[in-house]
C-alpha cells in the first residue's frame, strides 16, 4: 500500500549534476516491519521548469558513477526509477573480507624473515564495515616454519584491521590466513613463500627430472606424490616481472615423504616456449598463462605434450613447456 506520494524539484550544478537525499521514518523503531519502510524514487524531466527558468531540457539520467552500468550506474529500464528498502534490523556482523598485500614473497631467514602484510574488513548485513570489532588470524601452513603474527586486531572506523606477518625460513611454503569475526564470519587469503630454483633433486631416485632446474613430472596434479613419481602446477604468474611460482612435489626416498616446493621462476626473451606441444613467442607464452591464478591453477603434466622447466640462465636458452 502507497502512504504517501511527494515531489521535490533539485536543480543540477555547473557539472549536470544533482542530489537527493532520501529519508524515511521509521513507524516503530526496531520491531522488524521492514515491509512498511519502502521508497520507490522515480526521476523525471520537469519540462514546464525548465523552461521557466531558461534551462536546457535533461535528455536522459545516470545515477552513481558516470557512465558506468547496472545497480552502480546508468538505468536498466526507462522508469529512471530507484527502488529503497529501509530495513530496521539491528547492524550485526555478517561477513569478513581479507587479502594479502603480496602473492609471494622471496623465503628468508635473514634478520627476521621475510614479511606480508593481511588485511581484513568486517561488514554487517548491509554492508557497512563494523568499526571497533575484534578480528582473529589464524594460519594454514603447507611446509614447515610457520609465520609469527599478532592473533587479534581490532578494526577502525572502516572496519578494517591489517596484520603484519613474519617468516623466518629459508625454506619455500604456502599459507592460507583465515580472518574470522567474533560470530566466525570469516575469509581467507593465499601467500605463498618462494625459493629459487635448486639444483638439487627432490627425489634422488629419479635423478635429472628432479631437479627443480630441470623438472619434468610423471604424472597429473594431486599434491601428493608416491615413491619414482613428480608433479608440477602453476600457481601464481606475474607477467609484469617475466615470472610464475609452481608449485613441485616429489617423494624422498630417506624421509619417505611426499616433499613439496614453491619455486619462483624467470624467463626472458632469449628463451624457448611451448604450449601443448606447439612453439610460442613471449607474448604467446604470457597470454596463455593470464588465466592461471590461485583460482585456476595449471597442471603442466601432459600425456602427450609434457611439460617441462629447465633452467640455464639469463644468458642462455631457458626451456618452458606446459
Amino acid at each position: 500500500m502507497v502512504g504517501a506520494i511527494a515531489t521535490t524539484v533539485i536543480v543540477t550544478d555547473a557539472n549536470g549534476a544533482a542530489t537527493f537525499t532520501a529519508s524515511k521514518t521509521e513507524p516503530t523503531a526496531l520491531d522488524g516491519n521492514d515491509a512498511a519502510t519502502a521508497q520507490w524514487i522515480s526521476f523525471t524531466n520537469n519540462a514546464a521548469a525548465n523552461v521557466a527558468a531558461g534551462c536546457t531540457a535533461i535528455g536522459d539520467f545516470t545515477y552513481g558513477a558516470t557512465g558506468a552500468t547496472g545497480t552502480s550506474g546508468a538505468f536498466t529500464d526507462t522508469t529512471h526509477a530507484i527502488g529503497v528498502k529501509w530495513d530496521d534490523e539491528v547492524r550485526d556482523n555478517n561477513s569478513v573480507v581479507s587479502s594479502v598485500s603480496n602473492t609471494y614473497v622471496r623465503a628468508t631467514a635473514t634478520g627476521s624473515g621475510a614479511t606480508n602484510t593481511v588485511t581484513a574488513t568486517s561488514y554487517d548485513q548491509y554492508g557497512v564495515g563494523v568499526a571497533n570489532g575484534s578480528l582473529g588470524l589464524t594460519e594454514t601452513l603447507i611446509g614447515a616454519t610457520s609465520s609469527a603474527f599478532t592473533v587479534t586486531r581490532t578494526t577502525n572506523s572502516s572496519g578494517s584491521a591489517t596484520f603484519g606477518v613474519s617468516r623466518d625460513a629459508a625454506t619455500s611454503a604456502q599459507s592460507t590466513f583465515r580472518v574470522n569475526d567474533d560470530e566466525d564470519n570469516n575469509g581467507s587469503a593465499t601467500a605463498i613463500w618462494t625459493v629459487a630454483p635448486s639444483s638439487t633433486a627432490i627425489d634422488a631416485s629419479v635423478g635429472a627430472n628432479s631437479k627443480p632446474t630441470s623438472f619434468v613430472p610423471t604424472r597429473a596434479f594431486t599434491g601428493i606424490a608416491v615413491n619414482d613419481e613428480l608433479e608440477a602446477q602453476i600457481m601464481h604468474v606475474d607477467s609484469a616481472n617475466d615470472k610464475m611460482i609452481v608449485q613441485l612435489v616429489g617423494y624422498d626416498d630417506v624421509a619417505t615423504a611426499s616433499v613439496t616446493q614453491f619455486a619462483e621462476y624467470t624467463w626472458d626473451s632469449n628463451d624457448t616456449f611451448f604450449i601443448a606441444g606447439v612453439a610460442k613467442t613471449q607474448a604467446q607464452w604470457e597470454t596463455g598463462l593470464a588465466a592461471v591464478g590461485l583460482t585456476a591453477l595449471d597442471d603442466i603434466y601432459d600425456v602427450t605434450n609434457n611439460g617441462k622447466l629447465l633452467v640455464v640462465s639469463t644468458s642462455n636458452v631457458s626451456e618452458w613447456r606446459r
